[in-house]
């Protein structure tokens, strides 16, 4: 505002217009002087430690912008009435503030999810100021040599016309001198006027490389992505071409490359996140992950350790439409949780079981139990998958060993649910029921363990409360005489 009324002098005719800006320049140094008490309190990191005692701030913020705020808010302006003009340099002081704002961009692009326009943005202010300042200085002039003196000045009678329409001149001169966008300028004819055009010349010297560069930074990191993803394309098809690559199987790749880029854009998530301390990736990775934990059973029953264990040791998959992800009677050594897609599972037989979506997982049974896969899974869209290996899980147990009789009690259920499944339809009573009925029966059934010589059904309560029983380890003998049935 200070220069804005240093050039301008048709505000100071105005009485009402004057009241408001000094109500604002002291309204703002109120402000000004708040925030340089609040600095003395305004905690730091040293280290990544976070200091908040009174002494430690205060003497961080005196060694550090203490000085300069001091300087550019001090009221030395309040003792000065005698001339506009120098009542209004006596102000100017307060640009020395600008500091401030930069840091404040600095902060505001680092926590946007857009930090690439904050350096344009910034540019742009600063040339902003810069050219409203030379405007302002522009009428200074004009109005110390007199409007229309030299063809360099406004016309005579612009002092006359309204506020904005003068601001409006002296903007585009200080626009045009800069970047010679509008036409060209008249020559300097005074000394004045020659050391100011001298001045314009030097920053506009700057200004021009910093636009350029700038605006050459913004465009390279909006598409840096997408370049560093073309070019790792275009590796994978001179490889294709090379070693010719039937184009069936090229045509898939490029559909997995597709699916890759809409998906993340090229980024691996774990080169992403290399360069963060593990606690945070971990924090990121219950976030990112919340519906998968919120999701699995043994992961709800678990200490917060233990989950947090299971989910850094995830690893990201894809699998593309019609990879067979696991096989029936192969030999697995890793569990998959589901975060994006659909992943078709069919029983030993090859027969439609179920289809999976986000936030399902599957083939946990191997690294509960030694045995082999008891079912296969077929990816039938793209499929972004987390993938936890046996020997991972088995190094999460061995700090948390209470975790092992409960995941092995939900593995045996689930081996057991999976028995039942394959044996209801090939029972006579149920060889001709539909699927849907079939998994409403499924569901009545629960699982029980017997002990060695436990009577697993008697006389009694098989009449009162008939049974229906498949043995699904292990094995049970029928005592003939007493009509029981006891676990071996």
């Amino acid at each position: 505002m200070s220069p804005l009324r240093m050039g301008f002098q048709s505000i100071w005719a105005s009485q009402a217009a004057m009241i408001i800006f000094y109500v604002l320049d002291y309204v703002t140094d109120f402000v000004l002087i708040v925030d340089i008490l609040l600095n003395f309190a305004t905690y730091f990191s040293t280290r990544g430690q976070q200091e908040v005692s009174i002494s430690e701030t205060s003497t961080n913020f005196l060694r550090s912008l203490f000085v300069l705020d001091f300087v550019s808010t001090f009221p030395i302006d309040a003792v000065y009435w005698q001339s506009n003009l120098i009542h209004f340099v006596l102000r100017m002081p307060r640009l020395l503030r600008v500091p401030h704002v930069l840091a404040l961009f600095t902060q505001l692009e680092l926590r946007s999810d857009k930090p690439h326009y904050y350096p344009l943005t910034r540019l742009l202010s600063g040339i902003f100021l810069m050219n409203h300042v030379l405007a302002c200085i522009y009428f200074v002039i004009a109005y110390l040599q007199g409007f229309g003196s030299s063809p360099m000045m406004p016309p005579a009678g612009t002092n006359d016309q309204p506020l904005y329409i003068q601001y409006l001149i002296a903007f585009f001169w200080s626009t045009n001198v800069v970047t010679r966008v509008g036409g060209s300028v008249a020559r300097p004819t005074t000394v004045a006027e020659t050391c100011y055009m001298l001045i314009i010349a030097f920053l506009a010297l700057f200004v021009v490389a910093l636009v350029i560069g700038g605006v050459s930074d913004v465009i390279s990191s909006l598409n840096e992505g997408r370049h560093k993803f073309r070019r790792r394309l275009d590796n994978v098809k001179a490889f294709l071409v090379h070693k010719r690559v039937p184009a069936d199987l090229q045509a898939r790749v490029m559909d997995y490359y597709a699916h890759l880029w809409s998906r993340k854009q090229g980024e691996d998530d774990e080169a992403v996140l290399s360069d963060l301390p593990p606690h945070l990736r971990t924090e990121i990775s219950l976030f990112v992950n919340r519906y998968i934990v919120e999701k699995v059973p043994f992961l709800q029953q678990g200490p917060p350790g233990f989950i947090k264990m299971i989910v850094a040791h995830l690893r990201p998959r894809i699998f593309a439409p019609g990879d067979w992800i696991i096989r029936t009677g192969d030999v697995g050594d890793e569990m998959y949780f589901i975060s994006s897609g659909a992943i078709e599972i069919q029983d030993s037989h090859g027969h439609h079981r179920t289809t999976l979506g986000a936030g399902d997982y599957f083939g946990e049974i191997v690294l509960l139990l030694d045995t082999t896969r008891t079912a296969s899974a077929r990816a039938t869209t793209y499929c972004d998958v987390f993938a936890l290996s046996k020997k991972d899980f088995s190094d999460v147990l061995r700090h948390f060993p209470d975790m092992m009789p409960v995941l092995q009690r939900m593995a045996e259920a689930r081996i057991g649910q999976d028995l039942l499944r394959s044996l209801l339809p090939r029972e006579k009573y149920f060889a001709e029921c539909s699927p849907e009925f079939l998994q409403d029966i499924e569901s009545t059934f629960t699982l029980q363990k017997f002990g060695e010589n436990e009577i697993v059904l008697d006389q009694e309560n098989r009449e009162s409360d008939p049974h229906l029983i498949f043995i699904i380890s292990d094995a049970a003998q029928i005592d003939d005489p007493a009509k029981r049935v006891i676990a071996k």
